[in-house]
Parts: structure tokens; sequence; C-alpha cells
């Protein structure tokens, strides 16, 4: 049946028997293209072909109680929203906290790149939710790529889908072959929604390739210091944030003492030819000191004697290190490092995770001369599993190269070395100090390592007096879903993990005491394990032990740089000050050459140094205080947004606050404000104060007298924002031409077989890049339609 009206944005339509509402309409000749929404839902219509009936009666009076009307107006009221306020808080199942809201209000004043670097445990998940769900309420068939660990893609699906109703689409290969066979022939999976894939995942060729050719709306990136290396990983983030309209980063730990990598982190996704403001990068760094919040962490030093065994063990490998320097010379030297930095490492952790490098190793000299791999130096091609923590790729390499010593000279010297590390880890001094912490222990308690061997001794000897639950990269996402499962369920009160669950995991709820069974040679990862504890919902004060062996070779300079790192996480964001942090392999250069004289490593180089952004403050905490109050008035209805078949009316007795007499009416009118494309940029309610006496039903030229009043008070405000929505716009336009030239450019460069999808996504632009082609950016701003959905009757 024919239209009785054409639809507009905000108007209830029938189509396919569900009542929608209209959220932008946009006409292609004589086809209309309604997005309409529901709660949780949205959809794209086309009419004709679908018969979209407008809802007829909206003038037609309905008579309610007064409470009833006043319950229906609060929550249309609730539901407002400006150009420039985020509406995504008002419905996320979170309590928002005022600088939570700054990253979304920074995009909506137009920055395209945020990086979100606020300490460890204050919601940057949170933060990147309120994005993402204002970012898909404000875009038509919007794309949003969120790029995470593999450990953390599990958690944030549930988080986006418990706490902002977001539905997140796994990108991985199951999922993908899943998607492919739904859709026609040659069609691209990759359809408009929340993607959450992993960048170890996506840096593969074969996958980069098929990654739709589209202008990304957002892309995500979590934990964005692990993707700022020299890396394939960095190239492939780096490569989908250049086609991002916006760009979020976090991290609590952007500075881990290499400039350089620093720098990169600084620079991602940026793209070339755009303005200051729209290529500078916007930096939130916000602290629990900085917020006024009190310190409630509390560290201790243990320091941990070793046996006459492992005093043995580490001074002959402080033996072999000074043989392998001296026959090292500049060719071998940097290899040499690297591999005396690792066998360190893993002997200042357990002498079980040093016998296993050692053996390794032995291996590697047994077989180097006849050129087959060894089975750990296999590539890995499960992308559900993060890098096993024993051996990581540099790890691996370290293991297997040549460091100037003869190998039969570096044979014996292993096999020294493993007779008395063999001896030593019978009866591990960390390992047993762990075990009488845990013996004495009242509550649960979180035990970090670095090295899933030096896991393995732990739960072995931990195990023999409570229940312990393993966390290790090795694991599927399953099992360490089911080991987390397992600590927060209370049927294991140890957890010993290794770092990877030091990145986004919430314990608060189960623990708050951290034990660090080795000090890390990267001081970010002490603020990292300790915030898997110390996050907002922790009720009690955190402790952190931090185990210290009394041997040289790590009380003296690793206990320095362990220190300075504690002093400046209870000072709050002194990295990001100019502080310059030794690199792992500065410090092992420190450790290897120098034993006798330590010093700070890389204090001459130069530093990188941004600027935190304060300005949106003020405004965060005046939106913080909105939010609550209009919560409190979309509480008084039980919908999640009011849809009346018609105007409401009820009778007051006492005529409302700012009216000086009775009688006569008052008139609730929507008003939304619209641009050229359809989108609703404001969403208004104006109140009318119209005379005359109460009647059973209401004169519609004074109806339409009082809506011209609303009309023309609301035109005041499109005057004020159209110079705005103009320079959005052109701002829009702007980073669009800029996407597209460096997709072209890639293009251009790659040698590489197009992907299978490539050409499907290119091919196929969305509704509103068509619309935007043919009418050019939309700086016209106007009043809509004017409805009128509520009249109060002022009795005299």
């Amino acid at each position: 049946m024919p239209l009785s009206r054409p639809p507009a944005a905000g108007d209830l339509v029938w189509i396919r028997r569900c009542r929608w509402r209209v959220d932008h309409l946009r006409v292609a000749g004589d086809v209309q293209v309604l997005d309409v929404k529901r709660p949780n839902i949205r959809r794209t219509f086309l009419a004709p072909f679908d018969r979209p009936e407008t809802e007829r009666g909206v003038e037609r009076l309905r008579r309610v109680r007064w409470s009833h009307l006043r319950a229906r107006v609060l929550a249309w009221a609730a539901h407002t929203y400006s150009v420039r306020t985020p509406l995504a808080a008002l419905d996320a199942s979170v309590e928002i906290l005022p600088f939570q809201l700054e990253a979304a209000l920074a995009f909506l004043h137009g920055s395209r790149r945020v990086l979100v670097a606020d300490a460890v445990g204050l919601g940057k998940t949170i933060q990147a939710g309120l994005v993402i769900a204002e970012t898909m309420r404000r875009t038509v068939n919007g794309y949003v790529l969120i790029l995470v660990p593999a450990s953390l893609r599990d958690q944030w699906i549930g988080e986006l889908t418990g706490r902002f109703a977001i539905r997140a689409i796994p990108a991985d290969a199951d999922n993908l072959r899943h998607l492919v066979s739904e859709v026609t022939r040659g069609a691209s999976p990759w359809r408009p929604g929340v993607w959450i894939a992993t960048p170890d995942f996506v840096k593969q060729p074969h996958v980069f390739n098929a990654l739709p050719a589209v202008r990304w709306d957002l892309v995500v990136i979590d934990e964005a210091h692990d993707v700022a290396g020299r890396s394939d990983r960095h190239l492939a983030c780096d490569a989908l944030a250049r086609q991002s309209r916006r760009v979020m980063l976090l991290t609590a730990t952007p500075h881990n003492g290499d400039p350089s990598a620093f720098a990169r982190l600084r620079d991602l996704g940026a793209l070339d030819g755009l303005a200051r403001a729209d290529s500078g990068l916007v930096v939130l760094r916000r602290t629990a000191s900085s917020l006024g919040w009190a310190e409630r962490r509390r560290v201790r030093w243990h320091h941990v004697t070793p046996s006459p065994a492992e005093e043995r063990a580490l001074e002959t490998l402080i033996a072999f290190e000074q043989a392998v320097l001296r026959a090292a010379g500049g060719a071998h030297r940097s290899a040499a490092l690297l591999l005396l930095s690792v066998l360190r490492k893993r002997g200042l952790s357990t002498m079980a995770a040093l016998a296993v490098s050692l053996r390794r190793r032995a291996a590697w000299l047994e077989v180097a001369r006849l050129g087959e791999p060894l089975d750990w130096r296999q590539t890995r091609l499960n992308f559900g599993v993060e890098p096993d923590d024993a051996f990581r790729d540099d790890e691996d390499a370290s293991l297997s190269t040549h460091v100037g010593l003869g190998p039969a000279h570096e044979q014996a010297w292993l096999r020294r070395l493993l007779t008395l590390v063999d001896r030593a880890a019978a009866d591990d001094s960390k390992v047993r100090r762990v075990t009488r912490l845990v013996a004495r222990r009242a509550e649960p308690v979180v035990v970090f390592t670095e090295f899933r061997h030096s896991l393995d001794a732990v739960c072995r000897r931990v195990g023999t007096i409570a229940v312990v639950a393993g966390l290790h990269g090795g694991q599927t996402p399953r099992e360490r879903q089911a080991s987390l499962d397992h600590f927060l369920g209370g049927e294991a009160d140890v957890l010993v993990a290794t770092d990877v669950a030091g990145q986004g995991l919430n314990l608060q709820a189960r623990s708050r005491w951290v034990v660090n069974l080795e000090l890390p040679w990267n001081p970010a990862r002490l603020a990292q394990r300790a915030g898997r504890v110390d996050r907002i919902g922790q009720t009690r004060p955190v402790h952190v032990t931090l185990l210290v062996s009394r041997h040289r070779t790590e009380s003296e300079l690793l206990t320095r740089i362990a220190k300075r790192a504690v002093r400046s996480e209870n000072a709050m964001g002194v990295s990001l000050a100019g502080v310059e942090w030794p690199t792992e392999s500065d410090l092992g250069a420190e450790l290897m050459a120098d034993v006798s004289r330590p010093r700070l490593a890389g204090s001459r180089r130069p530093t990188v140094s941004i600027d935190i952004d304060q300005t949106w403050q003020r405004q965060a905490r005046w939106l913080a205080r909105l939010t609550r109050t209009r919560r409190l008035w979309a509480a008084q209805w039980r919908e999640a947004e009011p849809q009346a078949t018609g105007a409401l009316v009820a009778r007051c007795r006492t005529a409302p606050r700012g009216t000086e007499q009775s009688g006569g009416w008052l008139f609730v009118f929507s008003v939304p404000i619209v641009d050229a494309t359809g989108d609703v940029l404001e969403a208004r309610l104006a109140v009318i104060r119209g005379p005359g006496e109460v009647a059973t039903e209401l004169d519609r030229s004074l109806v339409e007298h009082a809506r011209a009043i609303a009309a023309r008070r609301v035109r005041r405000r499109c005057d004020r924002i159209r110079r705005l929505v103009a320079d959005r716009a052109r701002s829009a336009a702007a980073v669009d031409r800029a996407i597209d030239r460096y997709l072209r450019a890639r293009r251009a460069a790659e040698l590489a077989q197009p992907g299978l999808f490539d050409r499907p996504a290119t091919a196929a632009p969305s509704p509103r890049d068509r619309v935007v082609a043919e009418i050019g950016p939309p700086p016209t701003v106007a009043v809509g339609r004017v409805a009128l959905v509520a009249a109060i009757a002022l009795q005299k």
C-alpha cells in the first residue's frame, strides 16, 4: 500500500510486521533507503521493495495518568543528545567515571587518533567500549575493527556484549570459514559491524590481503605497545590504522625505554597530507594520584639467599659469560650478548628454566653441522595460541647462533653448568620462598613468572600444599579460560601465571596479593602484573611482593632498575615525562660487560616526549553528572526508549515549575536536527506554552502554532552548529581523501596476488558513501519533522 506520507528521521514505521524507528532516510532516484533501529538492532530497508507504513495517529491524543506522562517525558528527555555529546554512556551497564568520557569527547570534537595511556586498572576497555558504541550509534553500516591479544579476545567479546550490548564478530579462521559458506560465491564475508581479531592473525599475508579495502570507521588496538616493534605485527596494524577514519590506541605502558619503539607507537596510523588538527595524536594519561585517589599499593621486598648449590651454579654461569665475551669478536658480540642475556634471565628466575635453555643450546651445538632444524625451532601455525612464554622468537634465535667460542669448548662449559644447575634445581631457593609464603597465606594469591618452566616448577612444589591453577601462553584459549575460571570460582587458591596473564585480566574480585618470582627486565611488566588486582572495583589495599636474590647477579643493577620503576609507578606517569628506561638489550649488555660497575643504560639516548591532553576534563565532569541525572530520568520508564503510538495528554492540577499561571496547555515536541544526508545530528525536546481553555480535544491551529514556535527556537540552534558541521565535513572529507591516497599507493606497491575478497569489498561502496559522492559534503543543517509527543492540560 502507498505511504500516507514519506517517513522522516525519528518516525515510527511498520516493516515486515515489526515496528521500527527511522534513524536515517536517504533518497536515490525512486528508491528510499531507510536505516531503522530497535533496541540493540539496526537494519536497512529499501522502499518501495519493502513497504514501510508510517505509524498513523501521531496527532491523536491518548489520555494517560499524570505519572505515566511524566515518566514518558523524562525518558524522552534522557535520550536527547547533541552533536558533541555522547549518548552511549546512558545505556551502558557500568558506572561511568568522568575521566572515562574524555576519549569519546576527543573523537566527537574531531580528533582522529587518540592514545589512552592510563595506568593499569583504570578501565581502558570501558573507554574503548563507549567510543565503539557511540561510533556504531552515529554511523550507518559502520566498520569497526578491534585488535587485541589472543588471551584477551574472549574477555573483550564478553565486556562488549554485557556492558554495551554490542555483538563483536570474531575474525578467526574458523568463523571466517563459516561466514564464507553463508555468502554468495566470490562475495566478501566482511560485512558491516564490529569485528575483533588478533594482530598475529591479521599479520599473515593471506589474511591481510583478504581484508576488505574499505575505510574503517574505527580501529582499536589494545596493548598497543606490543605492536610497536620492528615486526610484521607492527606493519599490519599500522596499515589497518592508516585506512581508518579514527584510531584508538590503548596501553598502560607506552614507553619501555626504547625511543624508537615509542616513536613508532606515536606514529601508528598517521596519514600524510593532513592538517595538524587531523593528524596529531591526542594523549590521555590518568593515574590514581592524578585523579586524587588514595594510594593503596604496598610493595614488599623479599631478599632470598641462594643455596650453596645455586651459588656455585651462578658463579659458574658468570665465568661462562666472561669466557664467551672474551672469545666473541666484533661480528659475534651482539649474538653473544643476546645468548648470555637469555641464560642470565632464566638463571635469575629458577634453575629449572635455566636447565631447559642449557639443554637446548647443547642440542643445537650437536646438530648444527647437520643443518637440520630442531623440533622446538619449527614455525608455529596455531594462531589461537599466544607465543610460548618459554621460547619467544628472539630467544629461539639466541639459542641457535654462533658466538665465537669453539663448539667443543662451549660443550664442555655447558656440561659443567648442567651438572651444577640440575643439582641446584632440586631445592630452588625462590620456589622454596614462594611455597613458604603460600603456606602462611590467609587469602588467594597470584604468582607471576616470566618463564613457562619456572611456572611448572612452582606449580609442582606449591601444588603439594594448595590447589593451584596455571595460566600460560602454551594453552589454548579454552584451556586458559578453564584455568582462570578455576581460580576465580574459588576452586583454586593460587594462580601461577606467566606474563600472558599480565595484560587485561580482571582478578581484583578474587585477590589482592601479587608475588613476582623474579624481577622482570622490562620495568613496565611490574605495573602490568600489579594491575591485575589493583583495578577499579578493588576494595582492599593491594600487596605486591618482589623476590630478589642476594647473589650479585640480581642484587645490583636489576634491583636499582626495579626500585626506580616502583618509585616511578608511585609518582604515576613519570615515564611519559622523559625518564628513560634501559631496553632489555641495553640491560643485558650492562650486566654482561660490566658486572662490577653497574650503571643505568640509555641515560644519554635522546628522549621522545609528548604532551598530555587535558582539554576535556571540565566537560567530562559535567557530562558525567548529566549522565547520572539522565539515567535517573530513563529509569522512570520501563522501556529502553519511549515509543508512543500517539501524543499523550494528561491533566496537571498544579502548574509545573516555571509557569506563572495556571490554565492552558504545555506542548512537548520532539525536534530532530538533520543534515543533508539525513543524519540526525541532534535530538531535542521543546516545551511550548499554549493559552486557551482546557477542552476535550486540542485545537489543531493551536498545535500548529506551537509547532512553528518550537521549530523556530531550535532553528537558532541550527545556526550555531552549521559552522561546526561544515568544518567537520571538510575534515572528514580530507581524511577520506588521505585514506584513498594511501590505499591506492599501497595497491600500486603490492606485488603479491590480490586477496580473494578484495574486489567485491572495493567495488561496493556503502550507501552513505554514494550519497556523499552525489551531493558533496553535508554542511546543510535543518530542522527535521517536528512531532508532538505530549500535551499537558493545566487546570485553573
